[in-house]
């Protein structure tokens, strides 16, 4: 066997020594001491504590009353002022088309609601007939709801209350005005169309439960009749007076308007009766003019009555008492004497009695 090398094993134990030398240089750290607190001396009282109250369980204390509120006297909230409100929105309901005369007029059912005269159901349709042009081509009618039974003059009039609450009429042309007197025919034109047009309205909306476009239209037929002379106003309301035979509040109504105007013509005594009777033409009218003459001569009855009741009211003269002489002066002039011969030769000529002829 070899020799082990000595050289080799002192330098091992020389690393192992040195590595234990670093181990043992290094002591671990102890853990920090810390203090142990004394305990406080507890305090003696000075004086016993006094009982304190037992506190009763809170369901069996008694809740202190709570003030009660003021009374509220509205609880509503306030309408809103700046500008109006619906409840719907009126353009998501189905239009509805009425047919008058030849034309065509398109509202949303939203504003026939309150209307149970104007009520329809969208779905119910009806087709005018077709039409052919020239070439003969065919055009297929025009759908509606529901046919009207009123005046085209007063159609635009009665849709647009329907749809706004306010009184319209479409503006009417006139013939060029080249002097003054077409201004003056001009104007009676225009108010005997708008008295028409009002006439017409008041008619429609009487035949459809309308009150308020009724109401308008009577205070428009007043105010146009007061510019006009009563026979262009009786010719304007014999054209609606039938219509409403079977509507006594608004044909009385009618009555009171057109007597009304006989009165003030019958007291104006720059306008003859007879006249406006004589230029209205009586007889193309039957009812109407019937009511026309009956009311003209009732006006004349009322008027020699009231002349007879002024007469009669006169009765006999009262008799005049004699008047004394204001004195005896003499105040009174002396006749003349020529005069006074003239009047003795008078009285004693008619005192004698004049002879009686011979047989």
């Amino acid at each position: 066997m070899g020799k082990k090398n000595p050289k080799k094993k002192n330098t091992n134990l020389k690393s192992r020594n040195k590595a234990e030398g670093l181990q043992a240089s290094e002591p671990e750290p102890e853990p920090e001491h810390v203090p142990e607190l004394e305990p406080e001396p507890e305090l003696e009282p000075d004086h016993e504590p006094e009982h304190e109250p037992q506190l009763e369980p809170e369901s069996e204390l008694e809740p202190e009353p709570q003030p009660e509120p003021d009374p509220v006297a509205d609880l509503s909230i306030p309408e809103l002022l700046d500008y109006t409100q619906r409840d719907e929105s009126p353009y998501m309901t189905s239009p509805i088309t009425f047919k008058v005369g030849k034309e065509y007029y398109t509202i949303l059912q939203y504003y026939l609601r309150p209307f149970p005269q104007l009520k329809c159901n969208p779905s119910d349709l009806h087709r005018a007939p077709d039409t052919y042009n020239q070439w003969g081509i065919r055009s297929l009618g025009p759908v509606y709801q529901l046919e009207l039974t009123i005046e085209p003059q007063a159609a635009h009039t009665f849709i647009h209350y329907l749809s706004t609450g306010q009184y319209e009429t479409l503006r009417s042309e006139f013939a060029p005005i080249e002097n003054a007197a077409d201004v003056t025919e001009t104007l009676r034109a225009r108010d005997i169309e708008e008295l028409t047009r009002a006439a017409h309205t008041y008619a429609a909306a009487v035949l459809y439960e309308v009150p308020g476009l009724q109401e308008l239209a009577k205070g428009f037929l007043v105010r146009f009749a007061e510019r006009l002379p009563t026979e262009d106003i009786l010719k304007v309301t014999r054209e609606i007076y039938d219509s409403l035979r079977h509507m006594e509040p608004a044909r009385a109504w009618l009555e009171v308007f057109v007597r009304g105007r006989l009165e003030a013509a019958f007291s104006d005594r720059e306008v003859s009766l007879r006249q406006i009777i004589r230029e209205y033409d009586v007889g193309r009218g039957g009812s109407f003019d019937r009511f026309i003459v009956d009311e003209t001569l009732a006006i004349f009855e009322r008027d020699r009555e009231e002349v007879n009741q002024a007469l009669s009211g006169l009765g006999e003269p009262e008799e005049v008492a004699e008047l004394e002489p204001l004195s005896e002066s003499g105040l009174v002039p002396d006749p003349e004497p020529g005069l006074e011969a003239e009047l003795a030769s008078e009285s004693e000529s008619e005192s004698e009695p004049e002879p009686e002829p011979e047989p």
